[in-house]
């Protein structure tokens, strides 16, 4: 009964975190697409307005071509319901900033995509934990429970476990899925070795008519996933920018000269400090390099955990993880 019950509660948390991450890969895929035309648009909009008969109007947008920047507000000091529009500044701007305005666009959006990526994984890591403690009561540690009487646990209910988990005042659930993971890895520490290997990368270039692959190093498995969540912390609560790479490598254990590169590539300078850059423009050409996407790794990289730590779980019960009992029908007959 007990391992119907964990099979069912179990699967239905992985089933439910692949939902979410085959929509935000699909969101991806059009946050890609909507970029390269919008780009193949614009190259070609330039291209007609060089080849233009008239020097004049070549000049005005290649060079002289400037953008006004206004807002809609209400004025409170003159009454309920005045609508004003106020002038906030002017700006010249040069075709390579136009450009560059596109791509920007481009790694603000992947930004939040990795935002929401990550929290469908810690979501889903801390709804894992909860199930755990609901079918092994053995699993949780004391303190997990705060209050409740160790009589009263097997009265407890699956809803109790995860409302558990997502109490603020919790202080074990409010740094993220660091508590958690900490107590996956205690029990399970057959994954640890897993956590360690790499998963292979490509650079894939959409711009041609071919894909075209090309293998690039990344960090292991257990170091990406950390990164992510650094990554997350710094778009939400500082705009990407960080203090700097060298101290989020220690703070991550990125070390050596190759992973610190790795982490480095995740980034670029500004006049905030190192900031969050997850799109390819290297030596600053503008092409079909900017689809290098860095957060297809990091999505994948996330995946992959997820699915590790279920299946430790699901073994933990005597069970087969969904994905392999594709043929245990035919075993049965």
């Amino acid at each position: 009964m007990k391992k119907r019950q964990a099979r069912r509660i179990l699967d239905a948390e992985i089933k439910s975190f692949g939902h979410r991450i085959s929509l935000l890969t699909f969101e991806n895929n059009i946050v890609t697409s909507q970029f390269k035309e919008a780009h193949i648009a614009f190259k070609e909009y330039i291209d007609r307005v060089k080849k233009h008969s008239d020097p004049a109007i070549r000049k005005h947008i290649l060079k002289d071509a400037f953008m006004g920047c206004s807002s809609v507000g209400s004025d409170v000091t003159k009454g309920k319901g005045v609508v004003i529009r106020f002038p906030l500044g002017w700006k010249s701007i040069k075709v390579r900033e136009k450009e560059y305005a596109l791509v920007e666009n481009l790694n603000r959006q992947y930004s939040w995509l990795l935002v929401s990526t990550y929290e469908a994984y810690e979501h889903f890591i801390k709804e894992l934990y909860a199930c755990m403690g609901f079918l092994d009561s053995a699993f949780w540690q004391c303190e997990d429970y705060g209050c409740v009487r160790v009589s009263e646990i097997h009265r407890l209910k699956l809803a109790w476990f995860k409302e558990r988990v997502r109490q603020r005042s919790n202080q074990r659930f409010r740094q993220g899925t660091s508590y958690a993971l900490k107590q996956f890895r205690k029990a399970f520490p057959e994954t640890l070795c897993y956590e360690r290997v790499a998963l292979p990368a490509a650079k894939t270039y959409l711009y041609s008519d071919a894909v075209f692959h090309e293998k690039v190093r990344t960090l292991t498995l257990g170091l990406t996933c950390l990164l992510a969540e650094k990554l997350r912390h710094a778009i939400v609560h500082n705009q990407g920018a960080i203090e700097g790479v060298e101290i989020l490598c220690e703070n991550i254990g990125a070390n050596g000269a190759k992973r610190k590169t790795i982490v480095a590539g995740h980034f670029k300078d500004s006049a905030e400090g190192p900031r969050i850059w997850l799109v390819n423009d290297q030596k600053g050409v503008l092409d079909h390099r900017f689809l290098d996407l860095r957060i297809t790794h990091i999505l994948q990289s996330l995946c992959a955990h997820a699915c590790l730590v279920y299946k430790a779980c699901i073994i933990h019960f005597g069970e087969q993880a969904f994905w392999d009992r594709k043929s245990e029908g035919k075993h049965r007959k």
